[in-house]
């Protein structure tokens, strides 16, 4: 197998579609958040800035030291984890090898990003509209409209472990301190206070990838319509399972790891210990990847909600047609069309928000609403004033009423944030099997109901999140049943083979023109067809 070095990368032009989400966006409206200290990591709301997160470094070269060797018995060369271990040692490798992240700011130089340059007026690969998300911020506390160029790092691929992990370097150095379990089994909130992103926290994970794969107005991660029409590829749905499945993982899930088996072993008669340390519940209590599933479903929703009240903010003409649907005006004209025999959400002609971002977590408010824990009833069964109140103030005129938009918005992003700060705080198992099953089922009806096969991204999202389950579960569907549903909808944001030292990520503009064609030709009777048949 050819050997291949991380500088091998930067030919590779354009990823696929899932790294290029993030070739963001418009003109910065705000500063970090006030009180943010030298560094503050992705937090939920109202939690304070860390208290010594130390300086700021985007270098990646102690990561390497640890986590560049491969040993996992299926490698070559592999061997067993110990029985102690708790990191998988190829995660660097793994990430510059077979990670699209590892190219996004090579994708700025590439045949779209150039095209996308001489059309904008500017360059891609210097603007900091873009670079906020292809690139390592090294000034969060700048407002992104007085950043230049060097204020990034672009170095190691530009979207490099610190981005996500958190560039503090305090813990950068400390976590590597012998004994390793002196710092392994510290809280959550002990790491976060030097510079530590809780990765670990499915809420804290969702809301630092939709900032990139859906938006965030506060760091300047705003994709606008001439962006779109410059090149910029459409957007795919952000459902958080599918994207872990295809990032590759370059992590290990706890039913994987021999040292989270031992720990929940160790802990059992504390059923609450495997959270309040690492975030997670033994499998047989909870589905991980079901409370992964509800928390990315959740802050994409509030990451768009925070979008249209920024728009309604600066906009009072109307918003950038970027932060409506698509595909209501990019589609061609058929009679009769599944959009027609779905209806329309108000006058004739108004074109509507994006509608996927409603499907899951409409399924999730309708399981929840029957949940045993008050709290989150309570949550469930409010939704009717949040996502659907917000997409009607968007179509009370053409473009968006500013005034309504601001206020349901405001009560869309306090109905996700209370949500994610639910998940957090509820240390007992909110999906244990039984309920993800539950979940499950409400998503496939979901999936194949008329209100929602007439707009093939929503029906892409409940797909998703139907197929993440059932791994989860168990239950994934045989392989000929997946590749006929393949046939007839996108079931994996990241399609072609993972990467390696010899087979390098398909270009996106050599697999675009397949993707959205299999998209314009959506038809909800086929997909209900093929989707039914996938097993229980």
């Amino acid at each position: 197998m050819a050997t291949q070095t991380r500088q091998d990368f930067w030919p590779r032009l354009l990823g696929i579609m899932f790294a290029t989400t993030a070739l963001a966006a418009g003109v910065a409206r705000g500063q970090a958040p006030e009180g943010a200290t030298t560094y503050a990591p992705v937090r939920l709301p109202g939690q304070p800035a860390p208290k010594n997160p130390g300086e700021i470094s985007t270098s990646v070269t102690k990561c390497d030291t640890c986590h560049t060797e491969y040993k996992q018995p299926n490698t070559p060369g592999g061997r067993a984890l110990k029985s102690n271990e708790f990191i998988l040692h190829n995660e660097s490798s793994t990430w510059f090898k077979s990670d699209v992240h590892s190219i996004a700011f090579a994708n700025l130089d590439g045949p779209i990003g150039k095209q996308m340059s001489e059309r904008l007026g500017y360059k891609v690969t210097e603007a900091p509209q873009c670079l906020t998300c292809h690139s390592a911020d090294k000034t969060p506390n700048k407002p992104l409209a007085d950043k230049k160029p060097d204020d990034f790092a672009r170095e190691d691929g530009g979207v490099n472990c610190t981005v996500c992990h958190g560039m503090g370097n305090a813990w950068q150095g400390e976590h590597t301190d012998p004994p390793a379990t002196r710092w392994r089994e510290k809280e959550p909130q002990f790491k976060f206070d030097k510079g530590m992103a809780d990765l670990r926290n499915p809420a804290v994970k969702a809301k630092l990838c939709v900032s990139c794969h859906v938006g965030n107005p506060d760091e300047g991660k705003v994709i606008t319509h001439d962006m779109y029409a410059a090149g910029h590829p459409p957007i795919p749905p952000f459902e958080i399972t599918n994207y872990m499945a295809s990032e590759p993982k370059h992590w290990g899930y706890p039913s994987e790891l021999p040292y989270f088996k031992q720990f929940a072993e160790q802990t059992k008669s504390d059923e609450a210990a495997t959270w309040k340390t690492f975030r997670y519940f033994p499998a047989e209590k909870e589905s991980y990847l079901a409370r992964h599933l509800a928390a990315g479903a959740v802050a994409a929703m509030e990451a768009e909600a925070a979008l249209l009240a920024d728009a309604a903010k600066h906009s009072a003409s109307g918003f950038d047609y970027a932060r409506f649907d698509c595909y209501s005006c990019h589609h061609d004209l058929s009679y009769p069309s599944a959009r027609q025999k779905r209806g329309y959400e108000g006058a004739p002609g108004r074109v509507p928000l994006k509608v996927w971002n409603g499907a899951v977590p409409e399924a999730l408010a309708q399981h929840l609403g029957g949940s045993s824990v008050p709290e989150l009833k309570t949550w469930a069964d409010s939704y009717k004033g949040t996502w659907p109140t917000l997409r009607k103030a968007a179509i009370a005129r053409q473009l968006g009423d500013p005034a309504q938009v601001m206020t349901a918005a405001a009560a869309t992003r306090k109905w996700c944030n209370d949500y994610l700060q639910l998940q957090t705080v509820t240390d007992k198992p909110i999906y244990p099997p039984s309920q993800a099953k539950e979940l499950l089922k409400i998503i496939n009806t979901a999936a194949t109901s008329d209100k929602w096969t007439g707009a093939p991204e929503a029906v892409m999202a409940l797909t998703w999140a139907s197929l993440g389950l059932r791994n989860d579960l168990k239950s994934t569907p045989p392989q000929d049943q997946l590749a006929s549903l393949g046939r007839v909808i996108i079931t994996q944001v990241r399609s072609e083979p993972f990467s390696t030292p010899d087979k390098l990520p398909v270009p996106i503009e050599s697999k675009l023109k397949a993707r959205l064609s299999l998209f314009a030709m959506f038809k909800p009777d086929d997909f209900i067809r093929e989707f039914k048949k996938l097993p229980e």
